[in-house]
């Protein structure tokens, strides 16, 4: 089975790029694929409990759904953003693994 890697920069300031690419996560990870997905500068912000309240257009699903619906994924971010984040409100459903410049991971 292949598997699908999911690389996100941007926060809500590009609500629709941000809903894209959880809709490919959440499709691939529905569709049997081990799914994973990389974290860096402004999205890191999303996975902060109540900030990923947006949708990005009329009939788009709220970023909270998308998210509840992929439990488990690995979620890549550095020690900081994972402790920034589970000091604001860390859901241990989600699966944060650390890394750090120069790291190479096995995908």
């Amino acid at each position: 089975m292949s598997k699908a890697a999911i690389s996100l920069t941007t926060g809500l300031e590009d609500a629709e790029k941000v809903t894209v690419a959880f809709l490919v996560a959440v499709g691939a990870a529905e569709g049997g694929r081990d799914t994973l997905i990389f974290l860096t500068k402004e999205a890191v912000r999303l996975a902060i409990d109540g900030f990923a309240r947006a949708t990005a257009c009329d009939g788009c699903p709220p970023l909270t759904e998308l998210m509840a619906r992929i439990p488990g994924t690995p979620i890549y971010c550095t020690h900081n953003a994972i402790d920034s984040i589970t000091g604001h409100h860390h859901h241990p459903e989600w699966n944060f693994q650390p890394v750090k410049t120069g790291d190479s991971l096995d995908i």
